[in-house]
């Protein structure tokens, strides 16, 4: 009995650590979205990082509209505001192209233009 009690004890353990390690790895797979687009305007909101993207606009109008503006295009082209990590921020400037990966099973504030959390931003040009 103590060397089917010791075998029990090491199957359990096993098992725990399969499911452990399985609940890991589907954790790491999430299945994100991406969003391509011009950074049009950052900010510092609520104690948070934030770039304004718009998935097509021209650069000229980026860099002569104001921010207002820019917001009313965006709440009408689709435009997003996606929250980072503050490295990222300081390295991302406005009219540069980004490629943002996000969860989209995570929802998003209800805005115009809507908020989200970025998984990762990729400075494209």
């Amino acid at each position: 009995m103590n060397k089917q009690f010791k075998s029990g004890v090491f199957l359990f353990i096993c098992s725990i650590i399969l499911v452990s390690c399985s609940n890991l790895e589907q954790n790491d797979n999430k299945n994100l979205s991406e969003f391509d687009g011009y950074v049009v305007q950052k900010r510092i909101f609520h104690s948070g990082y934030q770039i304004l993207v718009i998935p097509e606009i021209e650069r000229d109008l980026i860099m002569s509209s104001t921010d207002g503006e820019l917001k009313e295009i965006a709440a009408h082209k689709n435009g997003v505001y996606f929250s980072l990590e503050k490295d990222l921020y300081n390295q991302i400037q406005k009219g540069s192209r980004v490629k943002v990966f996000y969860d989209s099973e995570k929802g998003q504030e209800d805005s115009n233009p809507p908020q989200r959390d970025s998984e990762n931003v990729k400075i494209v040009d």
